[in-house]
């Protein structure tokens, strides 16, 4: 419970002790035991608390906090719609197929992306569980996201100092969710980097990145792709991209998870006031237009704009020695057995496509003194 001030009145609101990027927080008991749980959770938030505001985020349909029929006399009701989770279900299948099974125009874009990248230079996947190493590679991926578009959004990790000792915390040796950073590197320069954790049987995927300077190559893609082959690998059951962004995640075969959002107003309370204000002015004031959805990141276009104007010269790559040194001392300063990695052949098997163009060679024209057309490049 938190104090706060509401239209210049002291109030009390009950609120998840939790950070933004949670899976449908719920109740942690046993299944059989929910029913009884929720009915214990209500009455002591009801009851004990003396709230003027109780608020839960992120329930699915299936969440035993949900109001439904329960009696709530004295209290004004709103239920909202809330983030969507995604989550992609693996199964025992493996990455080809898998990868197989997304639609085809949207893994030849992520194909022509990736043999892009390892065109521009020597690409390797670096993979950090040890706790000794999950600090080194953590501040190499908030190196990393200082070169993102996250870092003009104020989003990602870096945004505030108290998420970024957050992420310290959990690369601390004994969490039950152990963690994981994946950095993938283009000649030592980490271009894409995410940060997640196993747990029960999956891969939650909490933090991604990339280079904005490598935009055009699209190295999210191929982390993405590598990272969902790693928990095929582990024999992981799903891999879910909690909430946010989910235009880009359907791509990934992720399904979409409805959530509600939940708010009680104790009447005559000063947030059953400001509530019904907020409600006034929205009806008086204009709607904004809408934006159609799955087309883009609105919060990207918004720390980046449109990009260089059609035809404008490419801009040189920057130099990004002092970036490189960094990654190299930092696995100078590592055992070789801390840090998985995965590059050269290895890598060219890993993935579902070839990562280098193949000729394609047309055949023979049937008119007879009639060369036939020399070797076409996909």
């Amino acid at each position: 419970m938190i104090g706060e001030r509401t239209l210049g009145l002291r109030s009390k609101r009950v609120t998840f002790f939790t950070t933004h990027d949670v899976d449908r927080p719920g109740l942690v008991c046993r299944p059989e035991d929910e029913g009884r749980c929720a009915d214990a959770v209500w009455r002591h938030l009801l009851e004990k608390e003396g709230a003027d505001a109780i608020e839960l985020m992120a329930q699915d349909e299936n969440s035993p906090l949900l109001p439904r029929d329960r009696l709530l006399p004295g209290w004004r009701v709103r239920t909202f719609d809330s983030i969507p989770n995604s989550t992609i279900v693996l199964g025992q299948t493996p990455l080809a197929d898998w990868f197989g099974s997304l639609q085809k125009k949207y893994r030849l874009r992520v194909g022509r992306q990736a043999r892009r990248l390892f065109t521009a230079g020597r690409v390797e996947l670096l993979t950090a569980r040890h706790p000794d190493a999950l600090g080194p590679f953590l501040e190499l991926y908030l190196d990393l996201e200082r070169r993102s578009w996250k870092s003009g959004a104020g989003a990602g990790i870096g945004r505030h100092p108290k998420r970024v000792a957050l992420f310290r915390t959990q690369c601390l040796p004994g969490r039950a969710a152990a963690p994981v950073i994946h950095l993938l590197t283009l000649d030592d320069l980490p271009v894409a980097g995410m940060f997640g954790v196993d747990f029960a049987g999956g891969f939650y995927g909490r933090e991604i990145a990339f280079d904005e300077d490598c935009a055009s190559m699209a190295p999210g893609n191929l982390l993405m792709l590598l990272a969902i082959g790693e928990a095929i690998g582990r024999g992981g059951a799903f891999v879910n991209l909690l909430g946010f962004f989910g235009y880009y995640k359907s791509r990934w075969g992720a399904t979409a998870t409805a959530t509600r959002g939940v708010q009680l107003l104790r009447r005559w309370s000063a947030p059953w006031a400001l509530a019904l204000v907020q409600a006034a002015l929205r009806r008086l004031r204009p709607a904004g237009a809408v934006v159609e959805a799955g087309a883009f990141n609105p919060a990207r276009r918004e720390a980046i704009g449109d990009g260089p104007p059609e035809g404008a010269p490419d801009a040189p790559p920057p130099d990004r020695r002092v970036e490189r040194a960094l990654l190299r001392d930092t696995l100078a300063r590592l055992a070789p057995d801390l840090v998985g990695r995965l590059g050269g052949a290895a890598l060219d098997a890993a993935l579902p496509f070839p990562t280098v163009e193949e000729p394609v060679v047309a055949p023979a024209s049937p008119r007879r003194g009639r060369a036939a057309p020399g070797p076409e490049v996909r």
